[in-house]
């Protein structure tokens, strides 16, 4: 037997991803978007703003894209919990978000929330989520799998039990940018998630960085096959259509990041410019100044519009 997975592409977005085309996001496949409000910091635990919250938030509704929004997370006793949902609760009034509130709690070396574990690390998730349940929208809670087997431990079941799971584990077939496409398998665990980062490195029409992927569990059909045995051909079938996917997915990057370079036509070896002029090597200037020039190669703009010499020769031929 075998699961097809009913989903929605996402992803997760803060001010580090800079200004957003949100119409070219939607055009590029993406259904919805968790939206980061704010944070506190890992080391000293003062709380900050993201300065492009609001402006993603309208700009991805605007766009038809469903919004879910979260706060970057670094509580180590449940009344610093409760200090984070009060802030979110107040930054997501009357903005009508579509998807659940989430507690983004991390943790690494160096971090604050290092030691927190066991019922004390449940008790802050509780803090934040009950009090997010108790205003009216669906809470929810980023973790990974270290953090659910060996921080909450025991305590796991009742807090996965009671909120949804927004689930960290990316998968390395998807570091090349591209997206989770029909057929690909999710990871089996034995708790339910609703929500999956598989990517860390997304690349995303319309944004200019990389940017964590996301699906949507929003079902499941197991299907039965009738025959437990393949046959020759039939496996030779299944591994041409994989190897398929799989150049797909790289030529859909590719095609993804070649839309975004503008090429400057190359200029002919035997073109002569005038001696009162220069070069100037700005990518939009029309007038080339130089004495005699030879250009072998081309300029382009790379994905953050800066300008990238390729192969590029000057020789004087006077």
């Amino acid at each position: 037997p075998r699961e097809i997975v009913d989903y929605e592409l996402g992803i997760d977005i803060s001010e580090f991803q800079g200004s957003i085309d949100w119409y070219a996001v939607k055009a590029d496949g993406i259904d919805f978007a968790f939206i980061r409000c704010g944070g506190r910091g890992y080391s000293k635990g003062g709380i900050y703003d993201d300065s492009r919250f609001y402006e993603n938030v309208q700009g991805a509704k605007a766009a038809g894209i469903k919004v879910g929004v979260y706060f970057f997370s670094q509580a180590i006793t449940p009344y610093e919990a409760l200090e984070e949902a009060s802030i979110t609760l107040d930054k997501i009034s009357g903005l009508g978000i579509d998807l659940p509130v989430v507690m983004d709690w991390e943790t690494g070396g160096g971090y604050r929330t290092w030691d927190l574990y066991g019922q004390d690390f449940a008790n802050v998730i509780t803090a934040f989520c009950s009090t997010i349940a108790q205003n009216g929208y669906t809470p929810c809670v980023y973790l990974n799998t270290s953090d659910i087997n060996s921080r909450l431990g025991g305590y796991s079941g009742d807090i996965l039990s009671r909120y949804k799971l927004w689930y960290a584990y990316p998968y390395s077939c998807y570091s090349d940018g591209s997206f989770y496409q029909e057929g690909d398998m999710i990871p089996p665990r034995s708790f339910y998630f609703e929500y999956w980062q598989y990517s860390w490195h997304g690349d995303v029409a319309g944004i200019s960085y990389d940017t964590d992927l996301n699906i949507r569990v929003i079902g499941k059909t197991t299907v039965t096959d009738p025959a437990n045995v393949m046959t020759a051909t039939a496996e030779w079938e299944v591994r041409r259509i994989l190897r398929h996917r799989v150049l797909s997915r790289r030529l859909r990057v590719i095609r993804r990041r070649m839309s975004r370079i503008r090429l400057i036509p190359r200029i002919p070896r035997n073109l002569r410019i005038p001696q009162n002029l220069r070069l100037n090597r700005q990518v939009n200037q029309r007038i080339l100044k130089a004495e005699q020039i030879r250009l072998q190669g081309t300029h382009r703009l790379n994905r953050r519009g800066k300008e990238q010499l390729l192969k590029d020769g000057y020789r004087n031929t006077g």
